[in-house]
C-alpha cells in the first residue's frame, strides 16, 4: 500500500507541477543559504521572483487576559478531574494551594496566548509572500516534501489500529485516496515553497549572518531569523 501511495504520489506531483511551473529564469543564492537549502532536500526548484515582500510588516497586539476564556481553558484541559480543590491539585500537580494553581496556570495560558499569536502571524507572513512569488517546482522534490504527510497519516492509521489505509482515510477522514493525495501534495508544495522563500528572502537580506550550517537546528535558526525581518 504504502509503495502504491507514493508511486501515485509521484505521478500526481508530476501532473501538479506541470501546469504550476513558470519557465522563467531563476533567482540564485549561494554560500551558507544554498548550503541550507541542499541540506533541506532542494537543489533543482528555485524561485522565480519574490514580489514586493519589503512592503509587508506585522504588527503584534497586546495581549488581554479575558476571565471567560481562562475558564474554559481550564475547563477543556483539568475539567476530567471534576471539581478542583487544593487537597486534588496537591495530589496531582503538586502545587501547594488551588490559588497557586491557578495562578501558575495563568502565566500558563497566557504563554499560550502569546504562542497562538505568533504562529498565527508567521503563518500570515508566508501565505502573503508564497501568494505574491513565482517559482519554479522539481516535481521529484513536490513529491519529497509531500511523502512527510502521507507517512504522517499512515502512522495514524496504525496507531487507531486499522488494518487497511483505505478504511482509515474513509472512516477518519472521511475522504478517498485521490483526495487524500492531492491534499498531501499541496501541503508538500507549500512547505517546499515555504523553505524556498525563506531561503530566497533570507539571501537578499543576509539574514543568515550567525548560522552554524553544521547544527541540526540550522533551518529553524534561518526560519527565526526571517520571521523577526518581518515582525514588528
Amino acid at each position: 500500500m504504502r509503495k502504491k501511495l507514493l508511486i501515485l504520489l509521484i505521478v500526481s506531483a508530476a501532473l501538479a507541477v506541470t501546469l504550476t511551473g513558470c519557465g522563467k529564469k531563476a533567482l540564485k543564492v549561494s554560500g551558507i543559504i544554498s548550503e541550507i537549502l541542499n541540506k533541506e532536500g532542494i537543489k533543482k526548484s528555485s524561485v522565480v521572483s519574490v514580489g514586493d515582500y519589503k512592503k509587508f510588516k506585522r504588527n503584534f497586539s497586546e495581549i488581554v487576559f479575558r476571565e471567560d476564556e481562562f475558564d474554559r481553558y481550564i475547563e477543556e484541559n483539568f475539567g476530567k478531574y471534576g471539581e478542583l480543590s487544593d487537597e486534588l491539585v496537591s495530589e496531582e500537580f503538586g502545587f501547594d494551594s488551588l490559588e497557586e494553581f491557578y495562578e501558575a496556570k495563568k502565566e500558563e495560558y497566557l504563554n499560550h496566548l502569546e504562542i497562538e499569536q505568533i504562529l498565527e502571524a508567521r503563518d500570515e507572513t508566508i501565505n502573503y509572500l508564497i501568494s505574491i512569488a513565482e517559482f519554479e517546482l522539481d516535481d521529484e522534490e513536490v513529491a519529497n516534501y509531500s511523502k512527510q504527510f502521507v507517512y504522517s497519516e499512515q502512522n495514524y492509521s496504525l496507531l487507531f489500529g486499522y488494518d487497511s489505509f483505505d478504511e482509515y482515510l474513509k472512516e477518519e477522514r472521511g475522504m478517498s485516496e485521490e483526495a487524500f493525495l492531492q491534499e498531501c501534495i499541496e501541503n508538500g508544495t507549500r512547505e517546499l515553497k515555504k523553505v524556498l522563500i525563506i531561503g530566497a528572502v533570507s539571501y537578499k537580506e543576509n539574514l543568515e549572518e550567525g548560522i552554524d550550517t553544521s547544527d541540526d537546528m540550522r533551518f529553524q535558526d534561518l526560519e527565526n531569523n526571517f520571521y523577526d525581518f518581518f515582525f514588528e
